[in-house]
């Protein structure tokens, strides 16, 4: 994972579309249905119906300043992203998602423009990301301005799942 910085304005802005900071009921629904098909899209097991719900109500609960914003496309969140205006005055923006139809338009673009604007009128002046290092967002974060600083690796032990083969005489091949 690659660590980015933005320590200068944030090119471009949000229009045509609507970014707001996710505060009624309704709203936590529509970002609960996307942050199900982030998951999904990502490998996790999406299918039990309360894991989104848990996992936003933990997300809000772990810090509060956490704030999750939705972008919207014709009335309808189709993206989501959180920010926390962080500590030492550096904040932090994460978790951007795009609805897979909704991509390639800008919304990822307008969605990050509120939460880094509100991260600084909390208090901070750099704003962090992190990105797959070899991810296509690393490249579109790059483009409008943040720059890496530091690489987070972890490593991961695959399981097998072939069966060692056994030859005739009984020793594996």
């Amino acid at each position: 994972m690659l660590v980015m910085v933005l320590e200068g304005p944030l090119p471009g802005d949000t229009a045509p579309f609507r970014v707001a900071h996710l505060t009624r009921d309704a709203e936590r629904v529509a970002f609960e249905v996307l942050q199900a098909l982030d998951w999904a899209e990502g490998g996790s097991d999406s299918r039990e119906p309360d894991l989104a719900a848990a996992m936003a109500a933990a997300m809000r609960a772990k810090a509060p300043p956490i704030r999750c914003w939705l972008g919207y496309v014709g009335g309808v969140a189709r993206g989501y992203v959180w920010s926390w205006p962080g500590l030492d005055g550096v904040g932090q923006v994460e978790s951007l998602f795009v609805h897979p139809e909704f991509r390639h338009r800008g919304l990822a673009t307008a969605l990050l423009h509120p939460p880094v604007r509100d991260c600084r009128d909390l208090g901070a002046g750099p704003v962090i990301i992190v990105a797959d290092a070899a991810g296509t967002p690393r490249d579109m974060y790059a483009a409008m301005g943040w720059r890496a600083v530091a690489m987070r690796r972890s490593y991961l032990r695959m399981r097998e799942s072939r069966t060692t083969a056994v030859a005739v005489s009984g020793e594996p091949r």
